[in-house]
């Protein structure tokens, strides 16, 4: 009873505001959020990697969409998290051929980490299920030039070999979280230590794919 009153006592003198808009209410204003594609739960994305196996990206790099992984990712509004990570455990509950042994949030290289304060691609997992998460499996052992900073071709090379995991993902299925996919660099890399170490699949989730190339995008139902 003293919870819920103090709850209510700060959200009165500290009222939730749109991590876009700054109106009252909620993390994320229906007007905004109505600014997100309706068919979210029907995109997916292939990529040219054998490595991976698939990727889910729910929105195109584009809108609303992009405002808010920018918000969350060079903004530091860490509110855009709590309704990206809504939309990001409704599709992986929703699909199941997201099913996988394990977790991981794309990691940044501790340097990164502490000059941002957090990782995004953590924020956004977390409210997939606490039990598969293994943050500690994947690695980021060398700094990186961001990759928003590179050209296309800059950015499949970038990454590679900055990714080190774990040997416990030896035979695993691997679900990998992150915020945008642009060229795939990220990702790629990423799979390519998983698979390293053994791990028996690679899949990923992001809340937006860049659509620079129609021909990359399609639905899957």
């Amino acid at each position: 009873m003293i919870q819920r009153l103090t709850q209510a006592l700060v959200d009165f003198v500290y009222p939730k505001k749109c991590c876009l808009c700054s109106c009252i209410g909620d993390a994320l204003c229906p007007d905004c959020r109505n600014g997100l594609p309706q068919d979210k739960l029907q995109i997916s994305l292939i990529l040219p990697f054998e490595i991976v196996t698939e990727v889910h990206s729910l929105f195109p790099f584009d809108g609303v969409a992009a405002d808010l992984v920018k918000a969350l990712k060079y903004g530091r509004t860490t509110a855009a998290a709590d309704p990206m990570a809504k939309y990001l455990a409704d599709h992986w509950h929703a699909d199941v051929s997201l099913a996988c042994d394990a977790i991981i949030p794309v990691p940044l290289h501790t340097s990164r980490l502490n000059s941002r304060g957090y990782n995004q691609s953590a924020l956004l997992s977390d409210q997939l299920p606490d039990q598969l998460r293994r943050d500690e499996w994947l690695r980021r052992t060398r700094a990186t030039p961001p990759q928003v900073e590179l050209s296309r071709v800059e950015r499949l090379t970038n990454l590679k070999g900055a990714f080190l995991a774990d040997p416990e993902v030896k035979g695993k299925v691997i679900l990998l979280i992150d915020d945008v996919r642009t060229s795939g660099g990220t990702v790629n890399a990423c799979a390519e230590a998983l698979k390293k170490a053994d791990a028996a699949e690679v899949k990923v989730l992001t809340f937006c794919g860049n659509h620079e190339d129609p021909d990359s995008w399609a639905v899957s139902f």
